[in-house]
């Protein structure tokens, strides 16, 4: 551009001169410029579409906001649906208390399932299947619980209550272990979740179908400890037992017992005993032990002993128990007896051919069989006798003899004790007549102890006496 004044040749942009110093206008013109420029058409468009996106971006905002919100909601419902329908897990050794109080060896071990621990716990856990009342119908032991305890379904506290009452007294430990304890044994806590109609898987799967809970139930085991300690002694070293009578109705008593040491003792059982038999003798505070130990400084070792009965007489009960020998003292003892018997005649026409040995049983009472012998030894022998005369043929007669030995005992040496004098020999007779053909007469009738045959006797020795007595053949050894 040129000066207007004197013309000089100027930049584009020069707003005075170089050479006169005056004005030459292009400020003005820049400004205009810029007017034109801001209000063109072309800048109007670029405003309105400015104004456009910013419409759009809001819209866009507030979908997502929806959207966001709408996931928020579905994820918050998921959340609550799986937090209602996941299976709460419940181990029921969490609610077991277990205490030890006492002296060492005399402890009491106190062990129990806190049902109050249980329902503070779980009354809010525990979502029950809204069909538990009808299940809970469908078995008469959970019935009876439910009735018993007034229980309220729809009170969360009372559906614990109910499984507490169901499951938690299912625990138990042996009552030997609860008491006389020592530092350091081992309690058993054993859990059968068995009930009147179920298994104890089935008791399980209810709980996870009618409760929806997972049921743990292990078998726990718990130290005793913490148990006060004292000077111990032998309360038995001195105790005596005394045994007597026949087994196995023999007796037990105490014979001596330590004086002064401030203990009674009693014995378990005091009739009706065997050889091998145990009996218990339990030695008890005539105070309280707190008051014992003040007195005595010192406990018990131990506050029962077992003893083994022995030196008892015993009735015989098996045919183990009879030898050889045994049987030979009776089979003599027959034999004397069949003597004496045809002897005893004293008729000259019969003399005794011969005996000999057949069989012997053992008869043993049957239990609750009251009165009668305890046992029986039946020996049977074979007899031969000869009938003979001067004008006569000689005839000769078998026939079958039994004696029976009751209560036979062995001693508390073992050894066979036989009371030959309350034998019982046959009764039973048959006759017999013999014609000898001396005197008038020529003929005799004798009356035979003993059977014709073998089953007469069988039945009248054996098997009459099967109702009262269990019967074994005797091995004759031979």
């Amino acid at each position: 551009m040129f000066c207007s004044k004197c013309g000089t040749k100027l930049p584009d942009d020069a707003e005075f001169c170089a050479k006169c110093g005056a004005k030459t206008g292009a400020r003005k013109n820049k400004q205009d410029e810029e007017k034109k420029s801001v209000y063109s058409p072309k800048t109007v468009n670029s405003n309105k579409n400015a104004l456009s996106i910013d419409e759009k971006t809001k819209k866009r905002i507030k979908a997502i906001s929806a959207m966001v919100l709408i996931a928020g909601i579905i994820l918050f419902f998921g959340i609550f649906v799986f937090l209602k329908l996941r299976k709460t897990t419940i181990n029921l050794n969490d609610y077991v208390d277990v205490t030890y109080e006492g002296y060492d060896g005399l402890g009491n071990v106190n062990i129990s399932f806190n049902t109050d621990k249980f329902i503070r716990k779980n009354r809010e856990r525990i979502h029950a299947n809204k069909n538990l009342r009808n299940m809970i119908k469908e078995h008469d032991d959970l019935k009876a619980i439910a009735d018993s305890e007034d229980i309220k379904y729809s009170q969360g506290k009372d559906v614990a209550l109910l499984f507490a009452r169901i499951y938690g007294d299912k625990g138990a430990v042996s009552a030997n272990d609860l008491e006389n304890a020592n530092n350091g044994d081992v309690i058993l806590y054993s859990w059968d979740l068995a009930t009147d109609d179920m298994t104890a898987e089935e008791a399980i799967k209810f709980a996870r179908t009618a409760f929806n809970v997972k049921l743990i139930a292990d078998d726990t085991e718990y130290e005793v400890k913490g148990l006060k300690k004292v000077k111990k002694f032998d309360a038995f070293e001195n105790v005596e037992l005394e045994f007597k009578g026949i087994a196995p109705e023999g007796t037990a008593d105490i014979k001596q017992s330590p004086d002064k040491n401030g203990l009674s003792y009693k014995l378990d059982k005091k009739g009706g005993l065997s050889n091998g038999d145990i009996v218990t003798v339990t030695a008890d505070f005539y105070g309280n032990v707190e008051d014992y130990v003040e007195e005595y400084k010192r406990l018990p070792e131990e506050m029962t002993r077992e003893y083994t009965v022995a030196g008892l007489e015993s009735y015989l009960t098996d045919v183990s128990e009879i030898t050889g020998a045994d049987l030979d003292i009776l089979k003599e003892d027959c034999e004397d007896v069949i003597t004496k018997n045809v002897s005893g005649a004293s008729d000259k026409y019969v003399s005794l051919d011969h005996t000999k040995f057949n069989s012997a049983y053992l008869l043993t009472k049957k239990e609750n069989r009251g009165g009668g012998d305890y046992n029986k030894i039946v020996v049977i022998y074979e007899v031969g006798v000869e009938f003979s005369s001067e004008k006569a043929e000689t005839e000769k007669l078998d026939y079958y003899f039994y004696i029976s030995y009751p209560n036979v005992l062995h001693d508390s040496d073992g050894k066979l004790q036989v009371n030959l004098n309350s034998r019982d020999v046959v009764s039973t007779t048959f006759d017999y007549s013999y014609e000898h053909k001396m005197g008038w007469w020529g003929m005799q009738m004798y009356y035979i102890r003993g059977f014709e045959d073998f089953d007469s006797l069988y039945r009248k020795a054996i098997v009459e006496n099967s109702e009262n007595y269990n019967c074994e053949q005797i091995p004759s050894g031979e």
